[in-house]
């Protein structure tokens, strides 16, 4: 019988980050969409869960409570067997259950739940699982990715800017509005630039990660039951650095605390909601304890806020942002104190960085 029982908060778990990896739109999503379950009994990883997008890879084994005697192969659409099983009571001793009730079709039980989802007819692509011989460990390269995979370019074409970059000592990402950088340790033979978007949302409540490169693959392995692998761009990664190197930024700098600008942001982008390219103004003055910011929308309406800090700054200076790409900057800082730091020069990158090594450069929008 083609059959699997498992801890409902351990498939949920698994189910959720390859979620995070399965395709959504387009050719990949054409090709490789849902998540695929495969029941092996008699192999020492009995069950396996498996995504791809093409470019990046999921696979995690899991411990079944109990499975039955015959291999299966499901592959389920992503947002219906997450939404169920995410919805799911996940405290101990809850129990889901799925069966192939008849040819291609799965039924999910857990208590008085239940689902019949319909397994899609062909296997996903070839997931290759590579041996961890040759691994090493990178501390903090988790938390790292998380930092800075959101400054990666969204459109797959823009490659290698749609990377982040490892060059051994730190991590880099660009999608020309803004430069996120984290220093990061990684044991590799030479830089690398990899598609870490997705790969970034799986990796999250993991700190250390050990990699390897097969293949023309970055191999990661979070744990001994997971393996993530991404395509290594073949494209030299420009010198992103060069745009910000020199600038001189201590004719302004300021300290605030990141729920502060956290809280202003999220008020203000309510007016701008729908709206693609929202624009706000950063104002500074010499003297005072506040900073303003103001996202003024034609034909909507108008927020103003006074945000407190401790700051020093040679000359007035007022700077427009994205209040967008602001909120992401600061809402990856590793630290509730925030620095805000300028050369004075409305039109030259800013700088929001939290004491940890991990820093964003905005670009500014014209006035």
């Amino acid at each position: 019988m083609k059959t699997l029982t498992c801890e409902a908060g351990t498939l949920a778990d698994a189910v959720q980050r390859a979620a995070r990896v399965a395709p959504t739109r387009g050719e990949a999503f054409d090709r490789a969409c849902g998540i695929q379950i495969e029941l092996v009994p008699e192999s020492n990883s009995p069950v396996r869960i498996k995504a791809t997008d093409l470019q990046s890879t999921y696979f995690q084994k899991i411990q079944p409570v109990s499975i039955g005697d015959e291999a299966a192969t499901w592959r389920l659409p992503a947002q219906l067997l997450t939404g169920f099983v995410s919805s799911l009571p996940l405290n101990a001793g809850s129990q889901v259950t799925l069966t192939e009730s008849s040819p291609g079709l799965v039924t999910l039980k857990c208590g008085r739940a239940r689902a019949k989802l319909r397994s899609i007819v062909d296997p996903l692509p070839k997931i290759e699982v590579y041996a961890p011989d040759g691994a090493e460990t990178a501390a903090g390269l988790a938390k790292r990715i998380r930092q800075v995979a959101f400054a990666a370019h969204n459109d797959p074409a823009a490659a290698p800017l749609s990377g982040v970059h490892i060059d051994g000592d730190s991590l880099i990402a660009c999608d020309r509005h803004r430069i996120a950088l984290a220093p990061c340790k990684v044991p590799l033979d030479a830089p690398v630039t990899v598609p870490l978007q997705r790969l970034a949302h799986a990796l999250r409540g993991t700190d250390e990660v050990s990699v390897l490169v097969k293949d023309d693959r970055l191999v990661l392995m979070p744990d001994a039951d997971t393996q993530m692998t991404c395509a290594i761009f073949q494209a030299a990664y420009p010198d992103v650095r060069g745009v910000v190197r020199g600038l001189e930024v201590e004719k302004l700098q300021v300290t605030t605390g990141r729920e502060l600008i956290q809280h202003a942001l999220n008020r203000a982008l309510v007016l701008a909601k729908g709206e693609r390219y929202p624009r706000a103004c950063l104002t500074f003055t010499s003297a005072g304890d506040h900073f303003g910011m103001e996202l003024v929308l034609d034909g909507v309406g108008e927020v103003k806020e006074q945000i407190p800090c401790v700051y020093r700054a040679a000359s007035d200076v007022e700077v427009w942002v994205n209040p967008q790409n602001l909120l992401q900057a600061i809402s990856n800082a590793g630290s509730d104190e925030l620095h805000i730091e300028s050369d004075g020069d409305s039109l030259h990158p800013m700088r929001v960085s939290d004491g940890s090594g991990y820093e964003t450069w905005l670009m500014p929008l014209r006035p």
